[in-house]
């Protein structure tokens, strides 16, 4: 179980690592080199080249599931909490790809509604959840109450959210810096990250810390 936790969890990880850089490489590179066309197609060719990979993986390293042993009976070891959990990740989502989108709109009013701002939100989100699944990967690990766990994170999700919503309606608009005084349009990508990270990144380890803490 706990073997399956963390390689589901290292899975999560790597996949969201993935998307942080899918997104900088369009934004920053492909749209603003070549065009949609040229970026729509690079993420074909990589699906292609993901897919190709995994099923000669497969082929090479059959393994069998517990689904698989005759021996052990139907529904064995299954907690009568299990679908509670799945209703709490499953609001727990919810919330992550709402929130996601409210903070982008309102974030693009504040740095500018360009690919690259909407790149770098994007990006600082993704990194926030592949941060938050490898602390709690290392947290399931480690605890032997892992609802526990999940509900405390929840709790603290709460109070992260809460955090961001102030950061954007009451803090960053009143920050004393103005980014268009400078002609170094990466100086200006910097405080957009630094920005970002301010508001976005506390909820966003949470949200990623509640999945392996959920499996």
């Amino acid at each position: 179980g706990l073997v399956n936790t963390n390689r589901s969890a290292l899975y999560t990880g790597a996949n969201t690592i993935g998307a942080v850089g899918g997104c900088l490489l369009a934004g920053f590179y492909l749209l603003r080199v070549h065009d949609v066309a040229t970026a729509t197609f690079a993420a074909v060719l990589i699906n292609v080249l993901a897919a190709s990979a995994a099923l000669y993986l497969a082929k090479r390293n059959p393994r069998e599931t517990q689904a698989d042993d005759p021996a052990l009976p139907q529904g064995a070891g299954r907690d009568p909490l299990t679908g509670t959990v799945y209703l709490a990740i499953a609001l727990s989502g919810l919330s992550a790809l709402g929130a996601e989108v409210v903070w982008t709109r309102l974030l693009s009013l504040m740095l500018g509604a360009t690919v690259y701002t909407f790149s770098i939100i994007l990006a600082v989100f993704l990194a926030g959840l592949a941060a938050g699944s490898a602390a709690g990967s290392a947290w399931a690990g480690r605890t032997s109450r892992p609802l526990a766990a999940l509900g405390i994170c929840q709790l603290l999700l709460g109070g992260a959210i809460a955090w961001t919503a102030f950061m954007l309606a009451e803090s960053l608009p009143f920050w004393p810096i103005n980014p268009q005084l400078s002609s170094n349009p990466w100086l200006g990508f910097q405080l957009d990250i630094l920005r970002s990270v301010w508001a976005v990144l506390p909820a966003t380890l949470f949200w990623g810390a509640s999945f392996p803490l959920a499996l």
